[in-house]
């Protein structure tokens, strides 16, 4: 395990880089005040860009810390801040990171998400030195599901009522993992 932070990654249509605070217009009015976007998620819907810039201050803090993987989805045709992919949770003793995402609804259904995170997977794997990345949803969102699975991952069960959802109710998660050999037969690693 070699903790190298986040560092920028170019994708075909994205550049993924760290967020600064001056994302913050961009962000709110793009993906973290939509009911719609964080519908699945852990967290409310940003009422104020000013609440915006106090998560986006945190996130810059946070990376000081050399396990900080957190990355903001930059439209390269536009400049334009469209979304968020970063590590939420991890094992360093058994090499594991789990995937968070979300993006601006006027983007989804075009392959932009599976990009990301198949650019995630190809740096923890082959800069970082994870053997597991994971990810999950709430069974209640299957397009996330089919992201996970387009960039390789395997669904590996339910967990019920597992997660709290941005209203505080229990649901049930589906888990999706891919593991370093496995990525490594796609011959994705460069």
């Amino acid at each position: 395990m070699q903790h190298i932070g986040t560092q920028e990654i170019e994708t075909p249509r994205l550049h993924l880089r760290r967020f600064t605070v001056e994302d913050a217009p961009a962000m709110f009015r793009n993906w973290a005040s939509d009911p719609e976007v964080t519908r699945y998620l852990t967290w409310q819907p940003h009422p104020s860009v000013t609440d915006t810039e106090a998560t986006l201050a945190r996130w810059a803090a946070d990376y000081e810390k050399p396990d900080t993987y957190r990355w903001c989805m930059e439209w390269k045709a536009t400049g334009e801040v469209i979304g968020s992919i970063d590590v939420v949770d991890g094992n360093d003793n058994v090499r594991r990171a789990e995937i968070g995402y979300c993006m601006s609804r006027r983007f989804w259904g075009q392959g932009i998400m599976t990009e990301a995170l198949i650019a995630v997977e190809d740096y923890l794997f082959s800069k970082a030195g994870y053997n597991r990345v994971e990810a999950c949803h709430d069974v209640h969102n299957p397009a996330s599901g089919k992201v996970m699975q387009k960039s390789g991952m395997q669904q590996e069960g339910v967990l019920r009522q597992h997660h709290a959802n941005n209203q505080g109710n229990p649901v049930d998660i589906a888990v999706y993992s891919i593991l370093y050999d496995e990525w490594k037969l796609m011959n994705r690693n460069k």
